[in-house]
């Protein structure tokens, strides 16, 4: 075999392989719209999957024009979650939380605050406990609603 034969077959086999992996990894949308009530705006919820996997969820709320804003984001990467989120609902994503499934059920969670020039800092630790109490809340509710069998 000459060098030639051997750059050619290697450059087919990146190139099959590449295609392969593209075709495994199909990125799909999937959208739910959550009706409001009781004067509360309508909800949509779209996910991206790559394959079988949801690596990203955007949560949407129907303004009185009709449109959808976004106004939280969420990406999934194993097992750390990355949430951005417009808490005031202005159109600017001013909150950056950070989590990690931790040993034991926990979540282990960093959050930070995005300044209007894109600087960010992180929360007081008053309000991260706070955050972190309410992940732990969450996490024994589902412990006990959904028992390891």
């Amino acid at each position: 075999m000459t060098p030639s034969f051997l750059l050619r077959l290697s450059l087919v086999v990146v190139v099959f392989v590449s295609v392969t992996q593209a075709q495994d990894a199909e990125i799909t949308t999937k959208s739910l719209v959550v009706p409001g009530k009781s004067g509360k705006p309508d909800i949509r919820c779209e996910s991206t999957y790559r394959g079988k996997t949801c690596i990203m969820r955007v949560f949407s709320e129907r303004r009185p024009s009709g449109e959808f804003v976004p106004y939280a984001r969420s990406f999934q990467a194993g097992h750390a979650l990355v949430v951005d989120s417009d808490e005031d609902r202005d159109g600017f994503f001013e909150t950056f939380a950070v989590m990690e499934d931790a040993e034991g059920g926990r979540t282990h969670v960093e959050v930070f605050r995005r300044d209007r020039d894109a600087t960010m800092h992180p929360v007081s630790a008053e309000e991260l406990k706070k955050m972190q109490d309410m992940l732990d809340g969450i996490a024994g509710f589902w412990r006990e609603a959904l028992p390891p069998k």
